[in-house]
């Protein structure tokens, strides 16, 4: 029996203006998440010390991944 590989999600969590943006993806889209960091940060001069990149987990898991997402959700937007 073969175990099956999913497809990892990441999240972008951007802060901006008192605020955090969260994106979802997959590892496509980390270089393009990247390069937007590397642009802000060098030829539009904003500060992205704050800002990351996380792995929150993989399709294989989804009651997991789901519950990643959910916490990620309540940290960031919910008081």
């Amino acid at each position: 029996m073969s175990k099956s590989i999913g497809v990892k999600i990441y999240v972008k969590l951007v802060e901006e203006n008192e605020k955090t943006y969260l994106t979802f993806g997959t590892e496509k889209d980390v270089s393009e998440w990247k390069e937007e960091f590397s642009k802000w940060e060098e030829e539009e001069d904003f500060s992205v010390e704050n800002d990351r990149i996380e792995e929150i987990g993989t399709t294989d898991d989804v009651e997991k991944l789901l519950t990643n997402i959910n916490q990620l959700i309540e940290e960031h937007y919910e008081e």
